[in-house]
């Protein structure tokens, strides 16, 4: 496996607070590595050692859920969002799930549309996700 360090970055995560952990220093080849803190990854925040006692999970699902919930009342009215369609709608990609909405509510608009709308929308809840316990 070939690592490319200059786009390599670190975070040094520990259950046990090693205060150790927090001096460690990353090198591939010589050269060092650069450490980030925090990290969100997958909708999980990340953190050095002591900073906090456990991950943190942003509640996501509810933003999505709420944005097209969103649109749809907007072109067709308050619309609660089916299983079947919250079913077929996970995991999807931004375009593709834009198609999956039109198609299954006939909505007067394109996928290109539609993801610019659902974009404003996100970006004014993202601030406002609340914390998973």
């Amino acid at each position: 496996m070939k690592i490319n360090a200059s786009k390599t970055k670190v975070v040094i995560v520990s259950r046990h607070g090693r205060t150790g952990l927090t001096l460690a220093k990353v090198t591939i080849e010589g050269e060092h590595i650069k450490r980030i803190d925090p990290l969100v990854y997958l909708g999980n925040v990340l953190k050095s050692p002591n900073e906090s006692s456990k991950d943190i999970k942003q509640h996501t699902e509810v933003i999505y859920t709420r944005t097209i919930e969103t649109i749809l009342e907007k072109y067709i009215g308050p619309t609660e969002l089916s299983w079947d369609v919250k079913k077929k709608q996970m995991g999807k990609i931004a375009p593709d799930l834009a198609k999956l909405i039109i198609e299954e509510y006939k909505l007067p608009l394109q996928p290109a549309e539609y993801t610019a709308e659902a974009r404003i929308i996100q970006e004014n809840l993202f601030p406002h996700c609340d914390i998973m316990p």
